[in-house]
């Protein structure tokens, strides 16, 4: 496990990621897509790997990215009671479908 956390999270893992992702999903909370990340990878991926692989080396998360919106999408059209509806949690994209992602790998 020492081993592991001294290796960095390359940027091909990181895209790998993203790109493994379902496309057409809600925004998360921090309002990236799957799609946005990708179309602007350039100018993100710098970003984006050094947040990862400082979660990576320190093993922890920031407590920001674990916190979750629960936003209550219709099941109808015109919906009247509770079970018309469908929760779904809303959390960061790096926490999300990134690094939860890469570090399940090892």
């Amino acid at each position: 496990m020492a081993a592991a956390s001294e290796k960095s999270i390359t940027e091909e893992e990181v895209f790998m990621a993203i790109g493994s992702l379902k496309n057409g999903k809600a925004p998360r909370m921090d309002g990236l897509t799957k799609e946005f990340v990708i179309a602007f990878w350039p100018s993100l991926k710098t970003m984006i790997l050094d947040v990862c692989n400082e979660i990576w080396r320190d093993q922890k998360m920031p407590y920001s990215f674990k916190l979750g919106k629960i936003k209550l999408i219709p099941k109808l059209d015109v919906p009247k009671q509770i079970e018309d509806w469908r929760p779904i949690t809303m959390m960061s994209i790096i926490y999300k479908n990134i690094c939860q992602d890469l570090c399940h790998e090892t």
